[in-house]
């Protein structure tokens, strides 16, 4: 049995049995439970959730014996204060927090007007949640300090920026739909302890089995909140539409700022262990390999054959220039 006691005005936030809610400003809202593939060989990256409506009154939501409740108050021998006809199940995309129908026919998230409540409250910190209750329900014991301290080894120097989903291999792939096309946000963090460089830099390319180049990066001041934009030509509003949409998701640059502070954590580990005490092999099933992309990472030898790392040579060229 779980049970989870509502607070209207709290962020939201999933219980390991995958119950939460979520309120629209005023007095209605939803109670939910996600449910996921329990096969740690399958590599499905959705989550269905069910959803029923709330009102005010609505004091907790509980699951028992594989049914799901809501009650108007928390005394024993209440009944369920929900219709049962009144429900939905929606599918969510861990990777690019789309809401789609589990089935055609079923009710449309992105239309429908409780379901709506749903699709808004979709944050980057609900989609983190909802993908550490991914995990768990494969089987992963997730730890939000579990890292793979080998990815920036391979040929990481002091002053290299290192990208979070080497650090932090089971973090989400952060996914955004563009026109039709799919980008995924890297980000790259300093991780020398001493250092107070202030710069955080995202790049956004399409994932795995794409062919398509980058269509740019931010480079973001993350103590002043300035941006530099560069891109390459003719794909410099691609590249705003996808910081907008960054910044929407993820409601400002406050969760970098908490990112910064765990790489830099990472970075000071990493320094005290001697920087080779755990060398492993690195990470492989995320879109930030460079081989997957089919082009050489920032660290990574440049292919004009120059003998300079490749962040250090060619990047910029192809990059273009700033918008």
């Amino acid at each position: 049995m779980a049970k989870i006691r509502i607070n209207r005005w709290a962020r939201p936030k999933v219980t390991k049995e995958g119950l939460f809610y979520v309120f629209r400003p005023g007095t209605e809202g939803l109670a939910c439970w996600a449910c996921s593939c329990d096969n740690p060989e399958c590599n499905c990256r959705d989550v269905n959730i069910f959803a029923v409506p709330i009102d005010f009154q609505t004091k907790a939501i509980e699951l028992r014996n594989g049914t799901f409740l809501t009650y108007r108050q928390e005394l024993s021998g209440i009944q369920p204060a929900f219709d049962e006809k009144v429900s939905w199940t929606v599918l969510l995309d861990i990777d690019t927090g789309e809401l789609n129908p589990t089935k055609e026919g079923d009710a449309d998230p992105n239309t429908h007007p409780k379901l709506k409540w749903l699709v808004e409250a979709m944050d980057g910190e609900l989609l983190e949640q909802l993908g550490q209750f991914r995990l768990r329900s494969k089987g992963c014991v997730w730890d939000d300090e579990m890292t793979n301290p080998a990815a920036p080894l391979g040929n990481w120097d002091p002053g290299d920026m290192v990208m979070y989903n080497e650090v932090y291999p089971h973090s989400r792939e952060d996914m955004y739909r563009i026109d039709g096309d799919l980008f995924v946000a890297l980000e790259q963090y300093c991780i020398s302890p001493s250092c107070e460089c202030t710069k955080v830099h995202i790049a956004f390319e399409h994932p795995k089995g794409d062919n398509q180049d980058s269509i740019g990066h931010v480079l973001l001041n993350i103590k002043t909140g300035d941006v530099e934009f560069n891109s390459p030509t003719k794909k410099e509003s691609l590249l705003c539409n996808a910081w907008s949409l960054f910044i929407k998701r993820h409601r400002g640059i406050d969760r970098i700022r908490e990112r910064q502070l765990k790489m830099k954590k990472f970075g000071k580990e990493f320094k005290k262990k001697g920087g080779l005490a755990h060398r492993l092999q690195p990470v492989t099933n995320t879109a930030t390999n460079s081989s997957i992309r089919g082009k050489p990472g920032r660290n990574d030898p440049c292919l004009c054959g120059s003998g300079k790392k490749y962040k250090k040579c060619c990047i910029d060229r192809e990059l273009g220039a700033s918008v």
